[in-house]
Order: structure tokens, then sequence, then C-alpha cells
């Protein structure tokens, strides 16, 4: 186990490894303590400080049902999730999650079987908030496993085995991949020793894919945004709220190096020919956003651009808002070019 400067270091790096991608900041989701040695003080000791570091939830790693309740007895307000439960002590793991109100991983690596049974007899004692470990010793079995125990449950062909699964992925090269194809494979928790930043985005990234509803786009706020420090003569530009959209174009106005005013519209998420197309970005909309953003008192120069796609609401624009409307590209990979024209 790690010393006290040791731990704080290691959670400093923690909670720096974080991403911004489309709008969203990823990031690690939990903290983990793991008792390697006999030391229950030293084990109690370390899940102090890091409490007293960290925001994040924590689990608490050990099989020792004694050092277990010592440490996590002191942070029980915080119900850490406690991982240690097994055939040879779910008993006693089972008595101190009850006492402390503390969700519990169950484990079992013989097979599905014995994690079923191991299961049935942690939940008569009165536990109810359980996370599975089938302790798969291979990536073939990790597939194998959890498909079987998802595919019964959600088919409730037998639900003895529906909670969330933790995979330990462990270190090195065969952790990536474990940790990859958990987060593919329906697993609610993957545990590493360590993750540098470089392995850890495209982890971060996956999850954000499969785990992004697709009927709910992902949306930046609404509003007037400058960008290259513009000031009241700078012109307005125009997108939608639609994450894809709005940093696409952030991206090539920022390279243009001209200071424009970006107006993002509200089109419930949508990019801008689909919101036209659905009658989500109208002119009406458009001035709408103007007056609730106060654009009109930061950008005075009387123009406005919009995306050459949508060129037919140029006229209406015009007459409604009373700014001079210039069309500009179709594409946003033609801005930079656009604005240093303009």
């Amino acid at each position: 186990m790690l010393d006290e400067k040791a731990i704080v270091q290691r959670l400093e790096r923690i909670s720096g490894i974080k991403f911004e991608r489309v709008g969203q900041v990823l990031g690690f989701d939990a903290v983990a303590i793991k008792n390697d040695s006999s030391d229950s003080k030293r084990f109690g000791a370390a899940v102090e400080t890091v409490s007293s570091k960290t925001d994040l939830p924590i689990i608490l790693v050990s099989r020792s049902p004694e050092a277990m309740r010592s440490a996590a007895g002191t942070i029980s307000k915080r119900r850490p999730l406690l991982y240690g439960a097994d055939a040879s002590n779910h008993v006693q793991m089972a008595a101190v999650a009850k006492d402390l109100s503390c969700p519990l991983v169950v484990s079992e690596s013989r097979g599905l079987n014995e994690l079923a049974d191991l299961v049935q007899k942690v939940k008569a004692s009165g536990i109810e908030d359980m996370v599975l470990d089938f302790e798969a010793g291979s990536m073939k079995q990790l597939l194998e496993r959890s498909s079987i125990v998802r595919k019964v449950s959600v088919k409730k062909t037998f639900r003895g085995l529906g909670y969330p699964m933790l995979v330990n992925a462990g270190s090195g090269e065969g952790a990536i991949l474990k940790g990859l194809l958990a987060t593919m494979k329906y697993g609610s928790v993957v545990l590493f020793d360590d993750l540098s930043e470089t392995h850890a985005l495209p982890l971060f990234v996956l999850r954000q894919n499969i785990y992004t509803d697709p009927q709910v786009p992902i949306q930046v706020k609404p509003g007037i945004y400058p960008v290259n420090a513009p000031n009241e003569s700078s012109p307005i530009l125009f997108t939608t709220n639609f994450s894809l959209t709005y940093f696409t174009v952030l991206s090539d106005v920022e390279k243009s190096k001209i200071p424009v005013w970006l107006l993002i519209v509200d089109t419930e998420g949508l990019s801008v020919m689909t919101a036209f197309s659905a009658g989500k970005l109208t002119p009406e909309s458009v001035n709408a956003s103007l007056d609730a953003s106060g654009a009109r008192e930061k950008a005075k120069s009387g123009q406005i651009i919009i995306p050459g796609m949508v060129s037919r609401m140029s006229g209406k624009l015009a007459e409604l808002t009373g700014l001079k409307v210039i069309v500009g590209p179709k594409e946003s990979s033609g801005i930079p070019k656009f604005l240093k024209s303009q």
C-alpha cells in the first residue's frame, strides 16, 4: 500500500486526467483503495486520507472483514462500495455491509452457477445492493460470462444474477483489452490498478459513444459566445446548438483569427439542415435568439452571417431583424477563408 504522500500524488494525477469532448468533461468516476497487507490500521489511514482529498465515490478492496469494517466505518456516510465478499468470507462481509448500509461486491471464480448460489446466500442475509464479479480468467471467459448473465437477466429466464457487473481489469496491456471488452459488454464498473492518460482517453470516448442516448442529441447552451475577442463592430455568425456542429464551427472561426460573435440558436440539438427541414431553425427562431441572448447590445455592426445551407431564409431574416444578412459558406471548413475575405 502506498504511503500518504504517494496516495496524495496519485489522487492529484487521477483528478487531473480529464478531457472535454463535444461539451462533456470525461474523467474517472470513482477511486479504489486496495488493502494488500495485513496492516488494517494502515488501510484505515489510507481510507481517511483519500476521503479527505476527493469527492469521488470510493471503492474499498479487502478480503478481511475486520479490516473492511474498521475502514468502511469511518466513511460509512459516503456509502463506499465494499469489494471483497467470496465463498470463504461472505457471511462476515454481508454482516459488515448490512451494519454499515453499504453496497457489496460478491466474487466467485468457479462459475456462474456457483456465483448464483453465493448471491442467494448473501441476499438471504438481508443484502439487496450487490455488484457481481465473476473473476473471468481470460478474455473468452469474460465475453461468455458477461453475455450469458445479461441475456438470462434481460429475458427474465433467470434473475438471480440480475445485478451490475464489476470487472477487475488489473494492470498492463491485458488490462486495457479487458477494459475495452468490459465497457462494450455490460460492465458497470471497470477497475484498473493504474491507467495512463494515453489509455484512459480511448476508454472514456468509447464509454461516451456507447452510453449517449442517440435519441437525445448532445447539446450546448444557447446564447452568444465571443470568439477571438470581438467588439461592437464585429459581425454575428450563427449556428445550431448541436454539439458537433458547434465545436466544428467554433474551431474554424478560431482558426480564422477574425473577431466574431457566435450566436447559438436552440434547435433541440439538431444540426443545421436537419433543424431547418424540421422547422426548428427559422427566421423567427433566429430573431428570438438574438433578443434572448442580448446579441444586439453586444454587436452593433448591423451584420449577421448565416450558414450557406439555409440561404433561403436570408430575405425573411433581414426583414425581421433589420440586419444586413450575409450568406456564408455551406461547409464549416470554408469559414476561415470566408471571414478573411470579409
